[in-house]
């Protein structure tokens, strides 16, 4: 999530960690022209739903839901609503709810810090908050999470990620994604820690409303404990298809 504007959004992350290295450029253009503050949406359809290069779809069709407000005092907020699926078991939805306040350092950097919240209807037992703070400059940004232990679950965790774009046309990006969590929970009177990297490079295109992703995704393990486990492909080509509003 940075600013999760849903256009090419920060978290709520949703349609895939590339769509936040998109962001970038129309986030500084929204803390130079604080009259542009406004509300968006977008309705993506994804052929997987990888969060932190865990599939959460069961490696099936995903569809999703976001919206986001960005305030002229550069507060934003949002959310989104995405469809779950299980090997075994029903089908679930993750809600995401984030809030932020972002501010210019000089002229080609940004600072923000924010929270975002994490709920399964069906299965509250995986519910998270985490806290962030980041940097973004135009073609880059970095940010990182702390999920404090909740009160009667004895697991924490900690994310950082690079996010990046490149032009290759007017309507035309490269993207590239690094992302690295640490979880600890504990199991049995033991105190168990793992460590999952995710990575990803794609192409965005987009026309009038539309907007198109093709991205490679490599993960270095099947199963993360934060925020919850997981199977899937530990190496897949994702694709997607967004209307925004």
């Amino acid at each position: 999530m940075r600013r999760q504007r849903v256009t090419t959004d920060k978290g709520a992350r949703a349609s895939s960690a590339l769509a936040w290295a998109r962001r970038f450029g129309v986030l500084a253009a929204l803390l130079a022209h604080p009259a542009l503050a406004q509300f968006s949406g977008k309705f993506t359809l994804l052929s997987d739903y990888r969060y932190r290069g865990v599939s959460l779809s069961d490696a099936r069709a995903a569809p999703q839901l976001n919206l986001a407000y960005d305030s002229a005092d550069n507060w934003y907020a949002g959310a989104s609503a995405t469809r779950l699926a299980q090997d075994q078991g029903p089908t679930d939805t993750q809600l995401i709810s984030y809030a932020g306040y972002a501010r210019r350092i000089g002229s080609a950097l940004s600072w923000e810090a924010g929270a975002v919240h994490g709920h399964y209807p069906r299965g509250t037992h995986a519910n998270y908050t985490e806290l962030y703070a980041g940097l973004s400059g135009e073609r880059i940004s970095a940010r990182v999470y702390v999920a404090p232990a909740a009160p009667g679950h004895e697991q924490h965790g900690l994310y950082g990620e690079v996010n990046a774009s490149y032009p290759l046309g007017e309507q035309l990006q490269l993207l590239g994604h690094l992302g690295v969590g640490r979880a600890v929970r504990a199991q049995y009177g033991e105190r168990i820690a793992s460590t999952a990297a995710d990575a990803q490079i794609g192409i965005w295109f987009g026309h009038a409303n539309w907007q198109w992703q093709l991205a490679l995704l490599g993960v270095t393990r099947r199963q993360t404990s934060y925020p919850g486990d997981a199977a899937g492909r530990l190496r897949t080509l994702l694709v997607s298809i967004g209307y925004a509003f």
